[in-house]
C-alpha cells in the first residue's frame, strides 16, 4: 500500500496533492456524525450476519455524508498509525504516524 501511495504522490507532484493513509484519529468512518457510526449497521456495513461468508465489492451499502463507502465492515483498513503504548495525558492527533512493527487497523471485517 505504501508503495502505491508513494508512486501516486510522485505522479501528482507539482499539482498540490499529497496522499497518505488516514490517521486513527481522523473521522473518515464517522464523517463528523455523533456516535459510533453514521447509520444503521445493516445499511452501511458488511459483517458476519450479512455477508454470506465472503467480502463484497465496494459501494453496495450506503455511503457516509462524505460519499465514502465501506468505511465500516467488509474489509479492515490500514491507518497511518502504528501500535504503541497508551498515551499519557490528553491524546491528540500529531499528524505524525510514528513507527512500529504493526499498523493499526480500523473498520471491522466481513467475518466479524
Amino acid at each position: 500500500m505504501q508503495e502505491f501511495i508513494g508512486s501516486l504522490n510522485e505522479r501528482e507532484s507539482g499539482r498540490g496533492y499529497r496522499y497518505r493513509l488516514p490517521t486513527e484519529a481522523e473521522y473518515a468512518v464517522r464523517a463528523w456524525t455523533v456516535g459510533a457510526r453514521h447509520g444503521e449497521l445493516d445499511e452501511i456495513a458488511r459483517y458476519r450476519d450479512n455477508t454470506g461468508g465472503s467480502p463484497h465489492p465496494v459501494g453496495q451499502k450506503q455511503a457516509n455524508v462524505w460519499d465514502l463507502y465501506d468505511m465500516l465492515g467488509n474489509v479492515r483498513e490500514w491507518t497511518g498509525d502504528w501500535y504503541g503504548g497508551d498515551p499519557t495525558g490528553t491524546a491528540t492527533d500529531s499528524g505524525d504516524p510514528g513507527s512500529g512493527s504493526r499498523r493499526v487497523f480500523r473498520g471491522g471485517i466481513w467475518s466479524g
